[in-house]
């Protein structure tokens, strides 16, 4: 990564308006295809660390009520299970919205019910079913 884009922060992304490449390309000096990856990485990476850290608040939530004579079952129901659907939903939008490689990157961890929650999976699998195709622009 060049020092350019290294030198950007999150403001000037923001006010570049991370949705529209040509803007970024403006501030930073990338060619356009260079910024719409960019701001497609950044965005993914933004949210991504999003839903992270909620599994690290919800693993704090599960051990709080633990310690406090809940039973597994009693934990799971009420800080796993709603994590996983909203966890799930924040994923397929995230898939839809950025398309590409994050699409198909959805799909594939939403046929692997092995090691994935169930309700993530669920959600997931939709992109098979439901993403609509992709026109490129000629």
């Amino acid at each position: 990564m060049s020092t350019k884009f290294s030198n950007l922060n999150m403001e000037s992304l923001k006010a570049a308006g991370t949705d529209q490449p040509h803007a970024f390309a403006a501030i930073s000096g990338a060619s356009e295809p260079q910024a719409s990856g960019l701001s497609r990485a950044v965005e993914f990476w933004r949210r991504a660390v999003y839903i992270y850290g909620t599994y690290k608040a919800a693993q704090l939530r599960s051990l709080l009520l633990l310690t406090t004579g809940r039973s597994d079952a009693e934990v799971h129901d009420s800080v796993w299970v709603p994590q996983h659907t909203w966890a799930g939903e924040e994923m397929y939008k995230l898939c839809i919205e950025l398309r590409g490689f994050y699409l198909k990157a959805g799909q594939f961890i939403g046929s692997r019910s092995d090691f994935v929650p169930e309700q993530i999976c669920r959600k997931l699998a939709l992109l098979c079913d439901k993403a609509s195709l992709f026109v490129p622009v000629s």
